[in-house]
């Protein structure tokens, strides 16, 4: 009950607030921060939330050098909001696959990989899909890459790939143009075996059915999301 007090007495626009005024230190700001992913956990404030005053404070969060614990917070908090599906469109709105990226781009790995699952959560609605290819196909793509990176976020990275490039035809074109090809080739490399854990007919067949559709753009379009 006392988290219905809070949101009634508007606690998510005070904490949002603090985040960026000059006039809160950066204790101040980390700790506002936390408390906004920590209140995101509880899917009643959500509504609260999906308001652009809390896109922009992480945009600018984003833009600040040594902040990553700040940042890892923000990137905590939007894949909080992007499990429910329900969220999804009144994220979009805002522009939320823009602050993912560059929270993927600014924050640590702990960032890159909720930012990673925000982006796979996002494109299991078609309504995400021309965003996420715009804003966020070099970050899946640039994970597929990234040797430092878990084998669970990089298939991550690939079922968000899999799902635009399969449905979207759009995001064929950007996914070549970006080095997808190369970036499949390094994935099943780590999946047969040198370096790869867990490999399955399910992970080979998501990568071959990547391929087969960049290589087939004006294949039909017909097959469920992965969630």
């Amino acid at each position: 009950m006392y988290i219905d007090k809070l949101l009634e007495m508007g606690a998510v626009n005070a904490l949002v607030g603090q985040c960026v005024t000059p006039m809160s230190g950066l204790e101040v700001k980390k700790m506002c921060a936390a408390a906004l992913a920590n209140l995101s956990r509880l899917p009643q404030t959500h509504s609260y939330m999906l308001k652009e005053p809390l896109i922009h404070a992480f945009n600018k969060v984003c833009s600040q050098r040594h902040c990553e614990e700040w940042v890892e917070k923000c990137a905590e908090c939007l894949f909080n909001l992007s499990k429910d599906p329900a969220n999804h469109d009144g994220l979009l709105k805002l522009g939320v696959v823009k602050c993912v990226s560059d929270v993927i781009d600014n924050g640590n790995a702990a960032c890159r990989i909720l930012g990673i699952c925000s982006l796979a959560n996002l494109t299991v609605s078609a309504n995400a899909f021309s965003q996420v290819t715009t804003d966020g196909m070099h970050c899946l793509i640039s994970t597929l890459k990234h040797v430092h990176m878990p084998v669970e976020t990089r298939m991550n990275a690939m079922r968000a790939i899999c799902n635009l490039v399969v449905e979207f035809e759009p995001a064929r074109k950007e996914a070549v143009e970006s080095e997808l090809v190369p970036a499949l080739g390094i994935m099943m490399k780590l999946l047969a075996g040198e370096g790869g854990e867990g490999a399955n007919e399910d992970e080979m067949a998501m990568i071959a059915k990547v391929r087969k559709r960049i290589l087939q753009r004006s294949a039909p379009l017909h097959t469920e999301r992965i969630p």
